[in-house]
């Protein structure tokens, strides 16, 4: 006879149940804790989001204010004038690509705007993303080359990445010097198609890389040109939630390249 602790049926089953209580209870404070977490990293990136905005706002709200100031002193020179003038065109130009780029972020972000993607042909997107930045290229007398055709497909939405392709390409015009050059290749490999974007501008350094699509990140050497930082972040947003990535390679002062691998197939996932 083995000797030990008796358990009726009722014991065991009030045990097998406790347990079960546990279990849940366990799972649920697991649930609230995360929930808890996500919450204050929300919370966090919303204070973040303020401070980069009031930051951003703060130079051209104050050069406003100094155009006013001076304004009201009755300047007649012309040359005056212009240079008023053309500052306060740059600054609100400079207002308004920052407003409507962070309405598309937050709209993105918060889940307003939902992508459509599908496999679609890439090189009508490609287009529609060029016809922004064909004027400011020829004002630059930057020469584009495309191999557009129709046999390249990838899984997008045709809107929202033309968006993305835009900011790429902007910055490709804005950061190559006159009589330069950029180039758009399209490449098919096993499951993704590439997108190279290769201009002949002033480079980026190597540590300043992994800096780039951080929002509101502007390289010191870039301080002189115009932009608020958001452009790069926007795209990479809009590529990552279509299950692609971006990749840059770049040598200073000889040009960069940036890599957009979008998947070929509807099954992403």
């Amino acid at each position: 006879m083995i000797e030990g602790t008796y358990f009726s049926p009722d014991e065991k089953y009030d045990e097998t149940l406790l347990s079960q209580i546990n279990h849940h209870l366990g799972r649920l404070y697991s649930i609230l804790e995360n929930t808890k977490n996500s919450v204050n990293a929300e919370k966090v990136q919303l204070q973040q989001l303020i401070s980069d905005i009031s930051h951003q706002l703060k130079t051209p709200m104050t050069t406003l204010r100094l155009t006013e100031s001076a304004m009201e002193k009755a300047i007649t020179k012309p040359q005056e004038l212009k240079t008023l003038f053309h500052t306060n065109t740059a600054h609100l130009n400079k207002l308004e690509f920052l407003i409507s780029s962070l309405v598309k972020i937050s709209r993105l972000e918060t889940g307003v705007i939902k992508l459509s993607p599908s496999c679609q042909t890439i090189g009508d997107t490609i287009l529609m993303a060029l016809e922004n930045i064909v004027l400011a290229a020829d004002q630059k007398n930057i020469q584009i080359t495309f191999n557009y055709s129709e046999d390249f497909k990838a899984y997008h939405d045709p809107k929202w990445t033309s968006e993305a392709l835009y900011n790429i390409l902007d910055n490709a015009v804005k950061y190559t010097n006159e009589n330069g050059h950029i180039s758009i290749e399209l490449f098919t490999l096993e499951n993704y198609t590439k997108i190279a974007i290769t201009d002949s501008g002033i480079g980026i350094k190597e540590s300043e890389i992994p800096k780039l699509f951080q929002r509101f990140y502007r390289s010191p050497s870039v301080k002189n040109f115009p932009g608020v930082g958001v452009g790069l972040h926007l795209a990479q947003d809009i590529i990552s939630r279509q299950y692609g990535f971006i990749h840059v390679l770049s040598t200073l002062h000889v040009g960069s390249t940036f890599e957009v691998w979008l998947i070929n197939s509807d099954s992403p996932k």
